[in-house]
């Protein structure tokens, strides 16, 4: 899809707008936490993933990092099935502590 920046936390009639296609389009917001906080401004989720298939969502969310304004987001989903997959799969840990 793209790169909405559209502040799905905002309560307006272009939010519900906005919400209603994506909906009626099968598609679904798979992160519900702010994604960009900047001091002396309120906390925004306008950084977002949205999934057609809700059945396959593993885990979602942001990662606190200070390099951006913007957190990272991530969506975890089951549609690979490994003992069948030929190329190695690389994984990284990442600290519990920095995900929301």
């Amino acid at each position: 899809m793209g790169d909405f920046n559209v502040n799905l936390h905002a309560d307006n009639k272009e939010i519900t707008e906005f919400e209603d296609i994506m909906f009626s389009a099968g598609f679904f917001p798979v992160i519900s936490t702010y994604t960009h906080e900047k001091p002396g401004c309120k906390q925004t989720c306008i950084d977002n993933i949205f999934t057609n298939d809700i059945s396959e969502s593993i885990a979602s969310g942001t990662i606190s990092d200070r390099i951006s304004h913007h957190l990272p987001i991530f969506h975890v989903f089951n549609s690979l099935d490994v003992k069948n997959h030929t190329t190695p799969v690389k994984k990284k840990k990442v600290p519990t502590a920095t995900l929301r």
